[in-house]
């Protein structure tokens, strides 16, 4: 049984979908969590109103645009006593290589490389001084591979970045208690592209209670040693190829 009571969790984009899913998960076994997001409207009030249901008060609330590194520190000091920070943000907009603008990479690298980069940074004294503290970063099935995409190149190598970043907080501060994973999923049931997967081996996407039950599996005391790890919960689906015939 995972009991993450005494714990402090930061959710980034906790406000819908995968996000409030591991918000509501780990408030559900004994944490206090902090959920995020980058404006004040309806899904903030039905998130809080969630957590509020699963453990009788309203949880901390922080906002702000964390591809700003200075909005990060501001978000540090808001939120005091943080051991688990889970970097769930990311964008994601499948375009083709040969349309793939400046624009557009930039917009994708900074959506989910450089924020868990400047969350991670703003947020790792609290992690280092819990002597307990846990990063899991999301990542993306095949992100721990060295893998050519031509239908979103942007894509994956910003999440192969957050993987090597994973790893390399691992390395660097393990022997601090800090223990940082990476959670990689493949197709949900809420995926925008969940049409164009193709074969799915189990016969169906993957929920996001079971992403959510991996992020607390590592958040806990059971994956103490588990360190630079990518876990895969994608039931065995990567991206299939694609021909090209322009």
């Amino acid at each position: 049984m995972i009991d993450l009571s005494g714990r402090k969790a930061l959710i980034t984009g906790s406000f819908e979908r995968t996000g409030l899913g591991v918000a509501e998960e780990l408030a559900r076994l004994g944490a206090e969590v902090v959920l995020h997001g980058r404006g004040d409207d309806a899904r903030r009030v039905t998130a809080q109103n969630q957590i509020k249901a699963l453990i009788g008060r309203s949880p901390q609330v922080v906002f702000g645009d964390i591809t700003d590194p200075a909005v990060c520190e501001r978000l540090a000091q808001e939120a005091k006593g943080i051991d688990i920070l889970v970097n769930n943000v990311g964008v994601y907009r499948p375009t083709d290589l040969a349309q793939t603008t400046a624009e557009h990479w930039r917009w994708t690298i900074a959506g989910n490389l450089d924020s868990s980069f400047y969350m991670a940074q703003a947020f790792l004294d609290q992690l280092l001084n819990s002597g307990r503290g846990r990063l899991i970063q999301m990542g993306y099935v095949t992100c721990d591979q060295v893998r050519a995409q031509a239908q979103w190149p942007a894509y994956q190598i910003a999440k192969t970045g957050v993987h090597v970043l994973t790893l390399s907080y691992a390395q660097r501060f393990a022997h601090k208690g800090l223990t940082a994973n990476t959670v990689s999923p493949g197709q949900l049931a809420n995926s925008i592209d969940l049409d164009q997967a193709g074969d799915l081996p189990t016969g169906r996407p993957g929920e996001v209670s079971e992403i959510a039950s991996a992020v607390a599996f590592l958040a806990s005391a059971n994956a103490a040693y588990i360190n630079g790890a990518n876990l895969n919960v994608a039931g065995g689906w990567e991206p299939p190829s694609r021909r090209f015939e322009d």
